[in-house]
């Protein structure tokens, strides 16, 4: 046996003992050697953190139970990069800001493509309306209270410009 097996299965037997006596980081070393016990510790103690980090961004209870499975994941792929400069738990909510901003951006990417009606068939431009399509947007917009309230002048640079003809 090596030493480098040596330590680690001494540190192994160490950190096997109570749960709570094993600290975050020598969970994330063991979880880095393929130790799936470490994780499920390493779980038990974050994920309602982390879980309510993430819906205070994404206020959707489904959507952010995603994501902690996600960021849990992602340690047992990414356990061995850890350079512990930073607490685990710091490392662990870094995770889950990263994934709940991009998934904040693929819904309001999602949401404002829903809004605009905007279809992708063939023969038409990415983005661009048909006339019908425009005349309905425009009085949707009409009835909004700020562009309603806005002058006639201001409304063109409130409304889209495209319009297939």
């Amino acid at each position: 046996m090596s030493y480098s097996q040596a330590v680690t299965v001494t540190m192994a037997d160490r950190v096997r003992g109570p749960a709570q006596e094993t600290s975050d980081e020598e969970l994330v070393l063991l979880i880095a050697t393929g130790d799936k016990q470490a994780l499920q510790v390493l779980f038990g103690r974050h994920n309602v953190r982390v879980y309510r980090f993430v819906l205070r961004f994404l206020n959707d209870e489904a959507a952010a139970e995603d994501l902690v499975s996600e960021v849990f994941l992602d340690v047992w792929r990414q356990a061995n990069r850890f350079e512990a400069r930073s607490q685990v738990s710091t490392w662990l909510l870094a995770m889950a800001r990263n994934k709940a901003l991009s998934a904040l951006r693929r819904r309001s990417t999602e949401e404002l493509d829903e809004e605009v009606g905007v279809h992708r068939g063939p023969g038409r431009q990415s983005g661009s309306l048909d006339a019908e399509e425009a005349a309905q947007f425009h009085s949707r917009r009409l009835s909004d209270p700020i562009v309603g309230s806005a002058s006639r002048d201001h409304r063109p640079h409130l409304l889209p410009r495209e319009v297939d003809r």
